[in-house]
């Protein structure tokens, strides 16, 4: 190595070591508070909606979004803002819109050993019926409690996780990494897609279809009645119990095993590629099933619905409850 190089890799080395050292100094200063380096400070805003609306529309970037009941006659937003964080909030339309202008500097949303600063928005609703609710949100996590009922809601969530308790005829959720769960409520149809995340879905009533998709993930359904479950995941699990469904289920998996306790459809076909599928069906069943590599038990039954299983490095071994 040449002299000159060894001076500037020593040069770089020294002022990266003062760099970091003034650094640690000015946090030790500031009690290790990261957020402290930044003098824009937040005051806690609370705006009364006087004019009634039927639909929701968010477009923010923002830690968590949450929706509460209140017994007041209006509507209310609580937020914190500052010069660099400021929320639009308007009724037009019908339409409750909020939007965030969000220009902080990256620090902002640390605190010192990388934890994230939380900044929430909380919707305080007095009616229990509303239109369509529509969420975008690039980083942050979304719960509407129950006690609300939307015709529609559509939620466009880049990193976050999201809950939703509320009735609803039709949810439509995408997510690149994040967990979803629904639990106690009606549907005519349910569509989640995730690239990274945790699909849990319990106690819950659907009229036509639930479709879900990821790949990678795990995929949970207990207590659900519905019509038609279609699954498709490349990575990970499919967990269903006391799953009945009027119409099929299709189940694709590329790697990962399906298990089904006390399940049971008019028709099933699942085919994966490298996972067992075991379980536990309500009725009989005309059996199709196929592995390249692993063992096959299933009923001799000859009535019933259609229930083709097919995989290619795996187990099937399937058992009927009320053959």
């Amino acid at each position: 190595m040449k002299k000159t190089t060894k001076i500037l890799i020593i040069v770089a080395t020294v002022l990266v070591v003062v760099g970091l050292s003034i650094f640690l100094i000015v946090l030790a200063q500031n009690d290790f508070d990261i957020t402290k380096l930044d003098d824009h400070r937040t005051i806690v805003r609370e705006e009364i909606l006087t004019e009634d609306f039927n639909n929701i529309a968010i477009d923010v970037e923002i830690d968590d979004i949450i929706f509460l009941k209140t017994e007041e006659a209006s509507a209310k937003v609580i937020c914190k803002e500052s010069e660099k964080l400021k929320f639009q909030i308007n009724v037009v339309n019908d339409t409750l819109e909020i939007k965030a202008e969000d220009n902080n500097k990256w620090y902002r949303r640390f605190t010192f050993g990388f934890r994230f600063k939380t900044e929430q928005i909380s919707i305080y609703l007095p009616k229990n019926n509303y239109h369509v609710l529509t969420v975008n949100n690039d980083v942050g996590n979304l719960k509407v409690p129950a006690g609300f009922t939307f015709t529609k809601i559509d939620v466009e969530v880049s990193t976050g996780n999201i809950e939703i308790l509320s009735k609803v005829n039709n949810l439509n959720i995408e997510t690149s990494t994040g967990d979803v769960k629904l639990s106690n409520l009606s549907a005519d149809n349910i569509n989640v897609e995730t690239s990274t995340g945790k699909h849990t879905l319990e106690n819950i009533n659907v009229t036509n279809q639930i479709k879900l998709d990821t790949s990678t993930g795990t995929v949970t359904l207990k207590s659900v009645n519905l019509a038609t479950l279609r699954v498709a995941i490349s990575t990970g699990r499919v967990n269903l119990t006391d799953v009945v469904a009027t119409n099929s289920f299709n189940i694709n998996s590329s790697t990962g095993r399906v298990s089904l306790e006390k399940c049971d459809a008019a028709e099933i076909y699942i085919k994966t590629s490298t996972g067992s599928v075991v379980g536990t069906l309500l009725t009989s069943k005309i059996f199709h099933t196929k592995s390249d590599t692993g063992d096959i038990n299933v009923p001799k039954t000859i009535t019933g619905g259609i229930c083709d299983i097919e995989t290619g490095t795996g187990d099937i071994d399937i058992t009927i409850l009320n053959p």
